[in-house]
């Protein structure tokens, strides 16, 4: 298909979207569903362990709502998620060769130096932490943060954007690079970085994604063999969440259907094991402590309003939220939003 598409002069886009590292593809013999790798990479990796990093099956139950009936997982169900792991390192490895094949592709072609090349994935992926199995379905770091590698004309080699970005950006991104219309209701915007990448700024846009599922885990997230065995509550995995990053802070809030809060300062607390608003049904009843020289239930009354907007927005409410609630555009951020001369706004 590339050979055709590069064969005739003209721009193409080619969107390559293999199946693994997903589970559930190939399984033999009762096995359970990992990802099968190519034969070379069957016995790579063969120590490799799931990180053991501070949220990694604690010992304390971590998060909200069901997943806070989790039980602490044994050795056999550790075994098996390192399995799982491994089979995962594995397929990556085969893709990684894929790359490399298309990228060889694009160079006989003569034209690699005039193509961009775009590497990321629909989704992270949890493997034991908070005493999860194996599955994609929560709002945290390890489900919602993932590579975007740009490789193209202009853009310079080894820089790293801390850029808030999603991929209802891309299409934006693409059509002003090429110099197309945008249409006045696309859902996000061009990430600046790529557009202009001499820019000195390592942040732009917006600060926030938006984050949400409606719905339940699914079957595998739950198998004996990853470690889930039946959990009270675990068919409510709906919430609505929120993640902001700018220079001075980076949070993470949600608000799940069964009306639990969670807000975590990523900056001091990366793997999301200290819910400052933990057993907190009411934003009202949170705790006198501050975050950004405010009380928590002041900064809650803020993102519960951005959320207000985001759930149902469409183009400039999604990538402008906090005009919506501030028409002057006095506020563009959550900085500006926790003056305390709007404490009486987001009180009603």
């Amino acid at each position: 298909m590339l050979d055709t598409a590069a064969g005739d002069g003209n721009r193409f886009f080619l969107a390559v979207a293999p199946a693994m590292p997903h589970t559930g593809i190939n399984a033999t013999n009762g096995r359970p569903f990992f990802p099968i790798p190519q034969t070379k990479w069957a016995d790579a990796f063969p120590d490799a362990k799931v990180p053991r990093t501070p949220n990694w099956n604690p010992h304390e139950p971590s998060g909200a709502s069901w997943l806070l009936n989790l039980p602490y997982k044994n050795k056999s169900t550790v075994d098996g998620l390192d399995d799982m792991y491994r089979a995962r390192l594995r397929v990556v490895a085969g893709l990684d060769d894929m790359v490399g094949e298309i990228v060889a592709k694009l160079e006989k072609h003569g034209i690699l130096d005039n193509t961009h090349i775009i590497y990321t994935t629909d989704n992270g992926y949890h493997i034991g932490q908070h005493r999860l199995g194996g599955g994609k379905k929560t709002g945290y770091e390890t489900d919602i943060n993932i590579p975007l590698v740009w490789r193209g004309p202009g853009i310079p080699a080894g820089k790293v954007s801390h850029t808030v970005s999603t991929h209802t950006d891309l299409a934006p991104t693409w059509l002003t690079l090429f110099g197309l219309p945008l249409r006045t209701k696309l859902d996000g915007q061009a990430i600046q970085q790529i557009i202009n990448p001499k820019s000195s700024s390592s942040r732009s846009g917006s600060e926030h994604v938006n984050v949400e599922l409606w719905g339940a885990d699914a079957p595998y997230e739950l198998a004996p063999y990853f470690g889930n065995i039946p959990v009270k509550g675990k068919r409510k995995n709906t919430y609505k969440g929120l993640r902001l990053v700018a220079d001075s802070y980076s949070l993470y809030y949600s608000v799940w259907c069964t009306n639990e809060h969670e807000l975590y300062d990523i900056e001091k607390d990366q793997h999301q094991m200290h819910n400052l608003l933990n057993n907190t049904h009411h934003i009202h009843d949170a705790s006198n402590e501050e975050m950004l020289g405010r009380p928590l239930k002041e900064v809650a009354t803020r993102l519960d309003a951005l959320i207000m907007v985001l759930k149902s927005c469409v183009g400039s409410e999604c990538t402008h939220p906090w005009h919506h609630l501030h028409p002057k555009g006095d506020v563009n951020n959550l900085r500006n939003a926790l003056n305390k001369k709007y404490d009486n706004f987001y009180a009603t």
